[in-house]
């Protein structure tokens, strides 16, 4: 009898992973399939992983992580869930496995939810879109690090830079900058430096006092965004709905 159940568990599970997949399919680029054997298997070359983007042969790795990742995606306001991604810090493109082919997902997203090994026990990265007016940068993937009223947001970007090679021609690797916000409950987005004055003055003035009484009980130092995010969440918990 529970042998029973269990099958007919995990057909419903299967069945609703194709469902999820079937729906989300018809938002997929079909020229990534030209790309998806380089997305599965880098090349490699001389012990480094080398990707190509546009042409260009890329040492190093442009994903947010290299492992496929199970994942749930918001796409107008419809949740797809049960999904294998990769995001690309490089191009900002949603990779997505479906059987053994990768293909990029090719509708604005509003949320992605990666979640890692140890997900039962918090490990999951949110990334959201939507904050930013410009044209050019409201599809752009924020991880989410707090989230609330007040939310703590970082952009990380990869990009190719050259570095010189002794005795040999120049080579192009992915670097990566950080760019952290603040997001309030007045839609603004706030560009800051992990330092207190910076924070201080992106936070609205009607949440000042209790920011300052936070940082001075928790003796934040600022010195990593893990305390930033510790101290922002706190916030938000005193801020009522």
């Amino acid at each position: 009898m529970r042998k029973n159940a269990f099958l007919v568990a995990l057909l419903c599970l299967s069945l609703f992973r194709l469902s999820a997949q079937n729906r989300l399919s018809s938002f997929l680029s079909e020229d990534e399939k030209e790309i998806s054997d380089l997305i599965k298997n880098p090349l490699n070359s001389a012990g480094r992983s080398v990707f190509i983007e546009g042409g260009r042969q890329i040492e190093g790795s442009p994903f947010f992580k290299d492992e496929w990742m199970s994942a749930d995606i918001i796409i107008d306001k419809k949740w797809y869930g049960n999904v294998l991604a990769k995001l690309s810090l490089f191009s900002g493109k949603v990779h997505v496995k479906l059987d053994s082919n990768t293909f990029t997902v090719n509708a604005p997203i509003e949320e992605l939810w990666l979640y890692g090994p140890d997900s039962l026990n918090g490990e999951r990265y949110i990334f959201r879109t939507g904050y930013n007016n410009d044209p050019e940068l409201i599809n752009t993937c924020m991880q989410v690090l707090s989230d609330g009223k007040i939310q703590f947001l970082k952009f990380k970007k990869a990009f190719a830079e050259e570095y010189p090679v002794p005795f040999e021609n120049s080579r192009i690797r992915y670097s990566f900058s950080d760019t952290y916000y603040i997001y309030g409950p007045k839609k603004e987005l706030r560009k800051i430096k992990l330092s207190k004055e910076a924070i201080v003055n992106a936070v609205p003035d009607a949440y000042g006092e209790k920011l300052e009484k936070l940082i001075a009980e928790k003796k934040t130092k600022f010195k990593s965004e893990a305390s930033v995010a510790e101290l922002i969440t706190a916030l938000n918990k005193e801020i009522p709905d």
